[in-house]
């Protein structure tokens, strides 16, 4: 029997359907084959590929350039009435005695760990993301004042600074923390410079404390 087949194929949810009508050496339909293939690891891999470009490998956190253009498009429409929006620029005390005393697999535990509390202390609208190293923001689309601003951050410090039991070690790690708030309009970029401008006083002040951006300190004052 001759096979001529009429090719016929679909995408249905993860899988791709392809069929085809047999025939005989007459013309006469005599069967049909269909294939079933699936899809849902070639879907899986494309939707990990756009994720991974937006964040961090590690926290699986927003990445720098996905939270400048998430905060740029906040800063370009005002907020609610009465609210302004924050940026809290975040390094981890100590990373490296960590990483010395421990190894860096420890030392990536403990950021993870430090990731998973910082987001259970914000609101789900809240931007939290991870720089790379040591470092973190937290953006916040609508506070009040900076004194809101502040007990976010109190808060933050709080929840990590809780012992943390990692591969039978207890550890403790602190935060310091520089915040800045920002108005509509603000370029994204200088309201992180900002941040980090009062986070490297707060760094110089002892670390393991939570200072506000002051533009009378921190503007020209050059960083090491």
């Amino acid at each position: 029997m001759r096979r001529k087949i009429n090719d016929a194929s679909a995408a249905h949810f993860d899988h791709v359907v392809c069929g085809g009508l047999l025939r005989d050496d007459d013309d006469v339909p005599r069967g049909y084959v269909s294939q079933f293939v699936n899809i849902t690891d070639a879907r899986q891999a494309r939707e990990e590929l756009r994720f991974m470009a937006t964040h961090d490998p590690l926290t699986r956190l927003v990445n720098r350039p996905a939270l400048l253009t998430q905060m740029q498009r906040i800063l370009a429409h005002p907020p609610r009435s009465g609210t302004n929006v924050a940026a809290l620029f975040i390094d981890l005390d100590g990373l490296k005695g960590i990483n010395d005393t421990f190894g860096h697999r420890v030392g990536d535990a403990v950021i993870i760990e430090v990731a998973q509390r910082i987001r259970t202390q914000v609101r789900s609208e809240d931007l939290v993301a991870r720089l790379g190293g040591d470092e973190f923001v937290v953006f916040l689309p609508a506070v009040r004042s900076e004194a809101d601003a502040a007990r976010i951050a109190e808060k933050i410090q709080t929840a990590v600074g809780e012992p943390m039991s990692i591969e039978h070690h207890t550890i403790g790690v602190t935060l310091s923390i520089g915040v800045s708030l920002a108005a509509p309009g603000d370029d994204a970029d200088r309201v992180l410079e900002f941040a980090d401008r009062a986070l490297y006083r707060a760094k110089r002040s002892g670390r393991a404390r939570t200072v506000m951006f002051d533009p009378a300190i921190d503007i020209g004052h050059a960083k090491e």
